[in-house]
């Protein structure tokens, strides 16, 4: 969910446009619109059994909106298609973003 504007960094909470650079969020919420439903179809094609859709519908969302729920569930895509080698790389890539994160505070 969209709390900061991009531009300016001004609070934007169920705004469709920013309050201070005017700046519009339509296209950006619609993407995390989209990104949420294939969370949704993910999460439905892993009850369905059917875990190769699951992985197209994580792959989508996390490339829409990189998010720790899209992160975790595309994580468990991949294992669950036994490709580990792309979800070490996700688990490293994480580790090292929050590594970066505590050395730059």
């Amino acid at each position: 969910m969209i709390t900061r504007c991009p531009v300016c960094r001004a609070s934007v909470a169920g705004r469709t446009d920013c309050r201070r650079c005017r700046f519009d969020l339509s296209s950006l919420r619609t993407i995390e619109a989209a990104a949420r439903r294939h969370r949704l179809l993910a999460r439905a094609a892993f009850r369905d059994g059917d875990i190769l859709r699951m992985r197209r519908h994580a792959e989508r969302a996390h490339f829409l909106h990189h998010t720790p729920e899209s992160r975790k569930l595309l994580a468990c895509a991949l294992l669950l298609n036994r490709d580990f080698d792309r979800a070490l790389s996700l688990a490293v890539s994480v580790s090292n973003a929050k590594s970066f994160q505590r050395s730059d505070s």
